[in-house]
């Protein structure tokens, strides 16, 4: 059985007296401790009753909320708790639940206030756990929620079973335990069915944004920094079924090319190209597929090399313990043995004393099986994809997106780091302006010359305007007689001495507003204003602008 624990008020219930001992116990001196009991004690409240302040009073229990250092005096004190249950596990009081078999055994998950307990599915066991909570409780002033409290058994408990632990406990039962620390808890097989909830809420994101008022550039922003990141810490820790990764996918897909709108629109650029990174010509949009299996085999990583955590802790053999195969009772064995011990430099196992306590199938598992004390023997793992030897998310991720092509990779980059908008980057992708290597080889050259310029501007801005200049002429910007035709504004300076002034006016459904900003003949800021004008119509907006700009020079 599992129970999810909530205390009731957490922060604001703890004794004093009971974090002064912990303070104690944890080995802060006498001047520390009063330092700290000071800052907790003086704080002083104030009631708020029809708009006004009552009079102060002092608090005598609790920590303030939003203080630094109340954090990490919970966590020392809460901290107690754990050493309870610990203690009542070895003893052999509570029963924990293994998490697989010959795996490690599991009590408690813990984090602030937020906990789970885990024990056998018995009487005894309930009585156990409700009596260390109480003890707790009476020493540290915290307090079950027992209507938010709620517990969660097996498939193979008897409903009698069950009734009964839930009455003696005064819990609610059910049958999934929510989320803990963010992660979805999954009871039984987990199938697509399991994320639904997931991409609700990207559909929910979706459905608060205009996304008419954005260009393409701005929807691959909006995918990348908030569609894609709401998913991340999920995948870190869980293998997500390939359909529901697709239906994520159709969801940004169809946002990016034609916005909150149901109308079907062409996609201009096929999936597998718009999750490339930028710098292998893609918009770099993440694959979910990909991504999840890049965040995943950092967790793998993380079992290979911290093989000391709780979480990583496996057998070195893969048949588990020898302690369980061995020919004599485990009480006749030395508590103390070590495998080492059974093992002569030089020579291999000694197999006088392992045919003594292990059968022959064992003997035979061990015998291709060699240790060494040297370190500098000892194998190890390393990454082939990063030039530190550890794996990285970002390279297992464009391992799986199989780069290749490095000349047309520093070509990518040099585009998207050209000077102008990200929407250039963008179009290129969209419009495939370039095909062929000659092109790429011409983009490259002028990209990476430092020096390269047209009547005196740089050839990255050159090439910025000449794409600004493609993407108004494809799409029908200007018009006149037929024929298009495209015309620049831009700021001009005065002349020397002179002091330039721009207004401009703006109207929507909450009123109107002017202003402007003034430069000298370098261009150099001199001033700026704003006016807020309240309701009127777009001209007397822009009259206004000019009048203020006049009446402060």
């Amino acid at each position: 059985m599992a129970l999810k624990i909530d205390l009731e008020k957490a922060y604001d219930r703890f004794n004093w007296d009971f974090l002064e001992l912990v303070l104690s116990n944890t080995g802060f001196s006498d001047a520390w401790i009063n330092n700290i009991m000071k800052c907790v004690s003086s704080a002083t409240l104030k009631l708020l009753w029809d708009g006004k302040k009552l009079e102060g009073f002092k608090p005598s229990r609790g920590v303030r909320q939003g203080d630094a250092m109340s954090l990490y005096l919970f966590v020392l004190c809460i901290e107690q708790l754990n050493n309870m249950i610990a203690a009542s596990v070895n003893e052999g009081l509570w029963k924990p639940i293994p998490i697989c078999r010959g795996g490690p055994a599991i009590s408690h998950l813990m984090f602030a206030d937020d906990m789970v307990l885990f024990a056998e599915a018995s009487v005894e066991q309930m009585g156990c756990i409700l009596k260390i909570l109480n003890d707790f409780s009476l020493v540290s002033g915290q307090q079950i929620n027992f209507s938010k409290s709620s517990i969660f058994f097996s498939p193979n408990i008897t409903s009698d079973l069950a009734e009964n632990l839930v009455n003696m406990a005064g819990m609610a039962r059910t049958d999934s335990l929510g989320s803990h620390l963010g992660m979805p808890s999954f009871h039984g097989r987990v199938g697509p069915i399991s994320f639904w909830e997931v991409i609700d809420k990207m559909k929910y994101r979706l459905s608060g944004w205009k996304a008419s008022t954005l260009s393409k550039a701005g929807r691959v922003t909006r995918i990348s920094s908030v569609l894609n990141a709401i998913l991340v810490f999920l995948m870190q820790t869980t293998v997500l079924p390939v359909s529901v990764c697709k239906e994520m996918e159709k969801i940004c897909g169809d946002f990016l090319w034609h916005g909150n709108s149901s109308d079907k629109k062409l996609h201009l650029v096929n999936w597998a190209t718009a999750t490339k990174p930028k710098h292998m010509g893609g918009l770099g949009i993440r694959c979910m597929r990909h991504m999840n299996q890049a965040l995943v085999g950092k967790l793998a990583w993380r079992a290979l090399h911290s093989c000391d955590e709780f979480w990583t802790k496996y057998s070195w053999l893969s048949i588990g313990p020898l302690i369980e195969f061995t020919l004599v009772p485990a009480s006749h064995l030395s508590l103390s043995d070590k495998i080492h011990n059974y093992w002569i430099e030089g020579v291999g196992w000694n197999w006088d004393v392992l045919r003594e306590v292990l059968p022959q199938n064992i003997l035979s598992f061990l015998q291709p099986l060699t240790l060494s004390n040297g370190v500098e023997d000892i194998d190890g793992v390393i990454w082939s994809k990063n030039s530190s030897g550890r794996y990285s998310v970002k390279s297992g991720y464009e391992v799986l997106l199989n780069s290749n092509g490095e000349d047309l990779q520093r070509v990518w980059k040099w585009i998207w780091k050209a000077r102008g908008t990200q929407r250039l980057g963008a179009e290129q992708i969209e419009n495939n302006f370039f095909r062929i290597n000659d092109v790429f080889r011409w983009l490259a050259s002028n990209l990476q010359s430092i020096n390269a310029q047209i009547n005196g501007v740089s050839w990255d801005i050159v090439f910025a305007e000449a794409k600004t200049v493609q993407v108004a002429w494809q799409r029908d910007s200007l018009h006149k007689d037929g024929l298009k035709y495209l015309s620049f504004i831009a700021w001009q300076p005065g002349g020397l001495g002179w002091v330039t002034v721009n207004t401009d006016g703006n109207v929507n459904s909450r009123g109107g507003g002017c202003a402007g900003v003034f430069r000298d003949h370098f261009g150099r800021w001199l001033g700026s204003f704003t006016l807020a004008l309240g309701r009127c119509d777009p001209l007397e907006a822009e009259l206004w602008g000019i009048y203020s700009a006049l009446r402060l020079t």
